[in-house]
């Protein structure tokens, strides 16, 4: 017998009345949170699951006062949040034909119990690296209670009818840049008020979220007015920014600034409190324009009627903003800029007193991402003529005309400007200056030598050479013999890297007029010696870290054999020369480094 619809009905609104309760309900429970951390509250009741060696639930309310009040308090909401979220996970499962979200109310309730468990556990290890875990995650299991709510609603059943845009893909793209930025920096800030550190990068990253914001929010008021389901949310979101703003100014101001003497405790506490809640409320509004943007507005616009805007290349308004976005990170080359990476993360990692510091970590590898990024733009700009002329390079976005000079010249100024910047501010002066050598070195040495002299291949090793160096200096705040010894490792591979590559696309070098080795002497000689002596120099350099107890004999011997087997694939070379060769000994290099490295990691001698 079919269901009386008034009766679905109702029972729809009641499912999500319920779920909606529960989102409140979890809402509390992050505030509370928070103002167990405000208060230092949170091992005043020093044991877990049990309070004080009572059952949770029956510990006397006489006995809860101060900090004990507010722990015991945090404790018991999310026990309610807990059983409310397994009402809605049931309930889901029993009644709602859509399998994702039955799915989605069982992931809910899972995070729910992993949340109570790292909570208990953080008590009870005094551990506050899960207290960060703890925050972090509280803020993801409220935006899977809001999902919840949002999909148990009349809208999240059948959605309104969809409204042909034109910007829609990037106005997903773009809600959902910001709901993450939102979350990361609720990450940060976690950190920042369970540590004490990360406040550089909190203040930092803090514009950053601001700036998406007002980009977000000026787009829908600016091109989707008529839709106010997008254009609540959206004016809430920015209300709620500088909302937060003040909130956090002042939370910084009273905590950081201000003589502690000076600020009424209760002041301060109700302050940062606050902030935690402007910033959960924050993600759930974001969250849910998102769900919006996804249900309003289509990822294909229908080819009827449909306003076109024309474009110097003729493609749609969509096409062309996603192909600028592609050109743009062309500029920075991301292959490389990883590779970037990758050493960097190897030389912190080996330069970190006992844990690393994953904040400090993270925030050096967007600054240098950055830096890296950015000079690698800059090197497009000044060599556009020359990729013009080259077979590999002439379909890069400068010579194909794709972007202007300009643009790719005032894109790569900003971004490593601000990569040097964020270094700077953020993580230390002495990486920001390494970092700097580096960029100089690479766009006003190395990029005009090479059109002058073969010697540029050894120029440009140096700033190829330094992302390690950068990474020690950013974990250490100073440099040593071992980072070095990384540097000398990175140099000499290089070497013997690029030479090979200079040998197989020799012929398209020489019509860009770059002098390397392997163009101005054809024959192949020189090359040979040069690529055989810095192979052996790498053998004898390998077994440095080890030597000055950087490694352990694990590295030593996996070393050795593969420095063995690079300088045999570079003697190949030197006697053949050939193409065949030296594809062998590009392939070598690319095996030697990350392997090298990986090794040297797995190995390290602990400091």
């Amino acid at each position: 017998m079919a269901q009386d619809p008034r009766v679905a009905s109702d029972h729809n609104r009641w499912i999500h009345r319920f779920s909606l309760l529960t989102a409140g309900a979890t809402f509390v429970l992050v505030v509370a949170g928070g103002l167990v951390t405000s208060t230092g509250s949170g091992l005043a009741v020093p044991d877990w699951p049990t309070t004080f060696g009572h059952n949770m639930f029956l510990y006397p309310w006489s006995k809860m006062v101060g900090g004990i009040l507010i722990e015991h308090g945090h404790r018991l909401i999310g026990a309610g949040v807990g059983l409310l979220t397994l009402a809605v996970a049931v309930w889901l499962w029993i009644a709602d034909p859509r399998g994702w979200l039955r799915w989605l109310g069982v992931i809910a309730l899972g995070a729910v119990i992993v949340q109570g468990i790292l909570g208990g556990l953080r008590v009870v290890l005094v551990e506050r690296t899960l207290a960060v875990v703890h925050a972090a995650l509280a803020q993801a299991f409220f935006a899977l209670t809001v999902s919840v709510a949002f999909f148990t609603s009349d809208e999240g059943r059948e959605g309104p009818p969809q409204a042909p845009v034109t910007d829609a893909v990037v106005l997903r793209r773009l809600a959902l840049l910001t709901m993450g930025c939102i979350y990361l920096q609720s990450m940060i800030g976690a950190v920042l008020r369970h540590t004490g550190g990360g406040l550089g990068a909190h203040l930092i990253f803090a514009l950053v979220v601001a700036t998406v914001i007002v980009y977000l929010t000026g787009r829908i008021l600016r091109n989707h007015r008529d839709l106010p389901r997008l254009v609540l949310p959206g004016a809430l979101l920015g209300g709620l920014l500088i909302v937060q703003l003040l909130l956090g100014l002042g939370s910084i101001w009273s905590r950081f600034v201000t003589p502690a003497a000076a600020v009424p405790a209760r002041f301060m506490v109700t302050l940062t409190t606050l902030h935690v809640a402007a910033g959960a409320l924050m993600l759930a509004t974001c969250l849910v324009l998102t769900l919006r943007v996804y249900r309003l507005l289509p990822s294909r616009v229908p080819a009827v009627g449909r306003a076109r805007r024309a474009h110097p290349i003729g493609r749609s308004g969509q096409a062309h903003a996603r192909g600028r976005l592609s050109d743009f990170l062309a500029l920075t080359r991301p292959r490389v800029v990883v590779m970037v990476l990758v050493t960097t993360l190897v030389g912190f990692y080996l330069g970190s007193v006992g844990a690393p510091d994953y904040l400090r970590l993270v925030s050096t590898l967007i600054g240098l991402g950055l830096a890296a990024g950015g000079t690698l733009a800059l090197n497009q700009y000044l060599e556009q003529d020359v990729d013009a002329r080259m077979e590999r390079t002439r379909r890069r976005p400068l010579p194909d005309g794709r972007l202007e000079p300009r643009e790719a010249l005032l894109f790569g100024a900003v971004i490593t400007g601000g990569g040097l910047l964020f270094l700077a501010l953020v993580v230390n002066l002495l990486s920001a200056g390494v970092t700097a050598v580096s960029v100089g070195s690479y766009l006003f040495l190395y990029t005009p030598l090479k059109r002058k002299t073969s010697l540029c291949s050894i120029v440009g090793a140096v700033p190829g050479a330094l992302p390690p160096v950068i990474g020690w200096a950013a974990a250490r705040g100073g440099l040593g013999a071992e980072a070095w010894v990384l540097f000398a490792i990175l140099f000499l591979w290089q070497i013997p890297h690029s030479l090979a590559i200079a040998r197989l696309y020799r012929d398209d070098y020489a019509r860009a007029g770059i002098r390397l080795l392997p163009v101005i002497e054809p024959d192949g000689g020189s090359t040979g010696r040069q690529i055989v002596s810095n192979c052996l120099a790498l053998l004898a350099v390998g077994s440095l870290p080890t030597l000055i107890g950087l490694a352990g004999s694990v590295y030593f011997v996996g070393a050795f054999v593969l420095g063995v087997g690079f300088l045999g694939c570079g003697i190949g070379l030197a006697i053949s020369r050939s193409e065949t060769a030296a594809r062998r000994l590009l392939l070598a290099s690319l095996v030697y480094l990350p392997a090298q490295l990986g090794l040297m990691a797995l190995d390290k001698v602990p400091f």
